[in-house]
């Protein structure tokens, strides 16, 4: 990857939480199968191509932030016994063991046409 590639996926992002926070004292997990998640959007001028190098580059590659074959924690894909290292200063400390976290439930690529293109439709006759 090079630097120069940031500049052809460019993104507005959103994202939002639903459903009751997690609760670390529940018993059983009949007790904590609440329906929560997250909602991500996103707007690009190339969608597709987009969202695909997000994931192949940015979550599923560690080499985007130079942690090597090591994916997201949280959004990646996990390999068996993944392994994830958290860099400060002084200490590294890596985490084994990682698990897939989220299950993706679905998602759409949407079209949505500039202003000129709506003010266009909106003069036809």
């Amino acid at each position: 990857m090079q630097a120069t590639d940031v500049n052809i996926h460019r993104l507005l992002r959103r994202g939002t939480t639903y459903g009751a926070p997690y609760d670390a004292n529940a018993l059983s997990e009949a007790e904590d199968e609440v329906p929560r998640g997250a909602i991500f959007l996103f707007i690009s001028a190339k969608a597709m191509a987009t969202i695909e190098f997000l994931q192949q580059e940015w979550v599923n590659d560690g080499n985007f932030i130079g942690i090597g074959g090591e994916r997201d924690p949280i959004i990646g894909r996990q390999d068996e016994e993944a392994v994830f290292t958290i860099s400060r200063e002084s200490v590294r400390r890596r985490v084994h063991g990682i698990e897939t976290f989220n299950v993706l439930r679905g998602g759409e690529y949407f079209f949505m046409p500039s202003l000129s293109a709506l003010r266009w439709l909106g003069e036809l006759e």
